[in-house]
This record gives C-alpha cells, structure tokens and sequence, in this order.
C-alpha cells in the first residue's frame, strides 16, 4: 500500500495495491464471520441466562449468570434544555473528544 499526501491540501490519498485488495477481503470476512458468531454467541447467552442466576458447567466451559441491578439514568441534556443555557456556558462546559478512524466492510455485490 502507497500513501500520498497532496501538500497543497493536505489531504491523503490511498493507492491500491493487490496487496492491499487482499487484505481489505480478507478483513471483510473476518468481520462478516464475527457478526455471525456474534449472533449464535447472543442466541446461546439468552438461553443460558433463561437458567437463573448462578453457577454452570459444560465439559470444559464455566458459565456465571447473575443478576444486574436496573439502575436509573438521568437524562440531563433534556433538563439542562429547560433552562435554556446561554451559548456561552454550554461550549464553556464542552470537551471535544479525540478523532478516529472507524472501517466498514460491505460485500460486492
């Protein structure tokens, strides 16, 4: 993979190598089989919580299933809307998260 940067703009540009083909596939499929095992994961997880809380054996697995407290959540933005802030003290009380990079795959079709 060859990365480019234009110095004009600033912006990168990515060139496409058969290498790089291969990976963004092979990727694409670990993360369409992780999606399935996911869903078969979350199918077996509800039928053993079905079982009540406590302690469970298979032949080389443990499982424990307990019992989670509901907990309130309080929706702040909503209350902090009805007093109607200022600009000035909502961006004073802002925190600007760091930016990432996030990758999708879809399959051609």
């Amino acid at each position: 993979m060859q990365t480019n940067t234009q110095p004009t703009t600033g912006n990168t540009s990515i060139t496409l190598t058969p290498d790089l083909f291969a990976l963004i596939d092979h990727a694409g499929a670990l993360d369409q089989e992780i999606k399935a095992l996911t869903k078969q994961l979350d199918k077996l997880k509800d039928t053993i919580k079905a079982q009540g809380a406590g302690d469970f054996s298979g032949f080389a697995w443990t499982a424990k299933v307990v019992d989670v407290k509901a907990t309130d959540k309080v929706d702040w933005e909503t209350i902090a809307k009805r007093f109607n802030p200022s600009y000035q003290l909502i961006a004073a009380h802002t925190t600007q998260t760091k930016a990432t990079k996030r990758v999708g795959f879809e399959l051609i079709k």
